[in-house]
């Protein structure tokens, strides 16, 4: 996972104008097309991630893994409303949450800051751990 000084390093040695191109703007709009393509795969790929621990917490509980975000957001309701621990864990806020801000806002609209984006790839990593401690105690 690339750091917030990756973007600002990435941002700074492209602001120099194409080797092959004489007008600033257009070297200008390689980088925001670069930066934006840099945050959108970077989300994507942490959403991704997100998506698939959720799945594999589904299957190891008798659900099965999700077919689509409802029914994800649906079985994690389930889970919630017969297993207190999974409530107070706020799994399906959290997973909603990492849909609104990777999915929506990092892949679809580009609006996310590089800062709002290593904000939310710490919280996906703190979502797999939580799955994972789930999944070790044989408690999904």
């Amino acid at each position: 996972m690339g750091t917030r000084r990756d973007v600002k390093s990435m941002a700074t040695k492209s602001l120099d104008p194409a080797p092959n191109s004489t007008d600033p703007s257009k070297a200008c709009s390689l980088l925001i097309i670069k930066i934006f393509l840099k945050m959108a795969t970077r989300s994507c790929s942490a959403w991704l991630a997100a998506v698939k621990a959720i799945d594999a917490l589904l299957a190891t509980s008798g659900l099965g893994p999700g077919e689509s975000h409802r029914d994800r957001r649906d079985k994690l309701r389930q889970l919630e409303e017969a297993e207190p621990r999974y409530f107070r864990l706020g799994l399906r806020d959290r997973y909603m949450a990492r849909m609104s801000y990777l999915h929506v806002d990092g892949f679809y609209e580009g609006t996310l800051s590089p800062e709002e984006a290593e904000e939310q790839m710490d919280k996906v990593e703190e979502l797999i751990s939580d799955v994972e401690t789930l999944l070790k105690r044989g408690r999904a």
